[in-house]
């Protein structure tokens, strides 16, 4: 059994990804949300365009995710796999840079 190699990217990332993710969707899902952002914070962005970046942030997500899945079954981090993958779905490119360098530090590129 080879050492544990699941590694977690710093907290700021967590804030920043999943709190930015949550806003968006609060934007794109509730009116008064919406409303108030228009009139505190900006009107730059359209609910159209708050929709497309929300879906598309999860369609990036998920398909990263299932990348890191394939990634750590592929270098034999089994016991891992669905660490990295839930924590690549939340997180995408910190969760996914951190896994390829572990596969890397196992001596195969990733």
């Amino acid at each position: 059994m080879s050492a544990p190699t699941f590694a977690r990217p710093h907290p700021l990332w967590w804030l920043l990804i999943v709190g930015g993710l949550g806003l968006v969707a609060l934007l794109v899902h509730c009116d008064a949300a919406y409303q108030w952002w228009c009139e505190h914070v900006t009107e730059l962005f359209t609910r159209p365009v708050l929709w497309g970046i929300w879906v598309g942030a999860v369609v990036a997500h998920v398909l990263e995710a299932r990348h890191a899945h394939k990634l750590a079954v592929r270098h034999g981090l089994h016991e891992e796999a669905t660490a990295w993958t839930l924590q690549t779905l939340m997180l995408g490119y910190p969760s996914l840079h951190l896994l390829k360098q572990a596969c890397a530090n196992q001596g195969e590129s990733a």
